[in-house]
């Protein structure tokens, strides 16, 4: 059996993911919505939950904001749809 390359992560404090899993050549992957922004933001290379089925362009925006750190720019897309809290 081989070492896993990803891990799916779906703790409320995304902080918490990253001393247990910090790893090379290991991928962090966020499966909540709540915290994808901070998630994204602390090294998550990817998201997957409901906010992209339901907000597919509010997604991928958040998504491009976050991953070139401008963590301003994107609450405005993210609050709004009542993450974040």
């Amino acid at each position: 059996m081989s070492d896993p390359a990803v891990i799916t992560e779906r703790e409320p404090d995304p902080r918490q993911p990253w001393p247990r899993y910090a790893s090379p050549g290991l991928e962090v992957i966020n499966g909540a919505d709540d915290v994808m922004l901070e998630s994204l933001l602390m090294g998550a290379t990817g998201w997957f939950a409901g906010f992209p089925n339901a907000f597919a362009a509010e997604s991928a925006r958040l998504y491009d904001l976050a991953v070139v750190w401008k963590p301003a720019e994107a609450r405005t897309v993210y609050e709004p749809l009542g993450a974040g809290r």
